[in-house]
């Protein structure tokens, strides 16, 4: 099962499937959308969760099965973590887009004759460039992870079995790349079998990486920040020591 789906409602009751635990939903109708782990939704009912056009919302321990009820275009990601993988819009309400643009989004979704098949896909993939964008995310699928050309900015990337410099080879990553003003921080975490994450962080004031740590090992993805920022301060006040600063 894959853990992202694009879903086109037509206003009866559907069921989807996909990998992970937790379901998040972006709605990308006109509509409100509603869903919840079981079948036999209604609106305003306990365990039902509405999702307004524009927003996005998680229907947590449906392991890997949501019904969904509604009209329009629903963009599902599989998860076993409780962080929102679609990005905050700075509008209120959560929506990016007015009623006219998001009818216009809800037409295009349901319009076969323009969207790929999975065969084509698969076909395209293999004369990519290094990169190329999928429903707002970015899936690599050739390249070294440490090359700062590729992490240059923060986000949201899927990585493909064939990258180099994860912690081990031959699965799929799903991978949040974090800048401040002197590290960079990635995040990786393996969809494919083990489900483990693992952190790393770029020293530019030392211009080199550190070293893959597993969060289950110890620590998270804040604390070793903090403690990588430390270490950084410390380093920044001896040498402005030297330069008699």
């Amino acid at each position: 099962m894959e853990n992202m789906k694009t879903l086109a409602l037509t206003g009866s009751e559907e069921k989807a499937e996909f990998s992970g635990s937790n379901a998040w939903l972006r709605n990308d109708g006109t509509d409100t959308v509603y869903a919840a782990k079981s079948a036999g939704i209604s609106a305003g009912a306990d365990g039902v969760v509405a999702v307004p056009a524009g927003q996005s919302a998680p229907v947590y321990g449906a392991n890997e099965t949501v019904y969904l009820l509604g009209t329009g275009s629903v963009q599902l990601i599989g998860s076993d973590y409780s962080t929102n993988p679609f990005k905050t819009s700075a509008q209120s309400g959560g929506s990016g887009a007015d009623s006219v643009a998001r009818a216009a989004i809800s037409a295009h979704a349901g319009n076969t004759d323009i969207h790929v098949t999975a065969a084509e896909k698969t076909a395209w993939n293999d004369k990519a460039d290094l990169s190329e964008t999928l429903h707002n995310l970015t899936f690599w699928s050739e390249g070294d992870i440490k090359d700062k050309s590729l992490a240059s900015a923060s986000g949201f990337v899927f990585v493909g079995n064939e990258v180099t410099g994860m912690p081990f080879d031959n699965t799929y990553w799903f991978v949040s790349i974090e800048h401040t003003t002197n590290h960079c921080r990635i995040t990786a975490t393996d969809i494919n079998n083990h489900r483990k994450t693992f952190n790393i962080v770029y020293n530019d004031m030392l211009n080199k990486w550190d070293e893959w740590i597993n969060i289950a090992d110890g620590g998270n993805a804040a604390s070793v920040g903090t403690y990588t920022e430390a270490k950084l301060a410390a380093l920044e006040a001896r040498v402005a020591a030297l330069e008699g600063r």
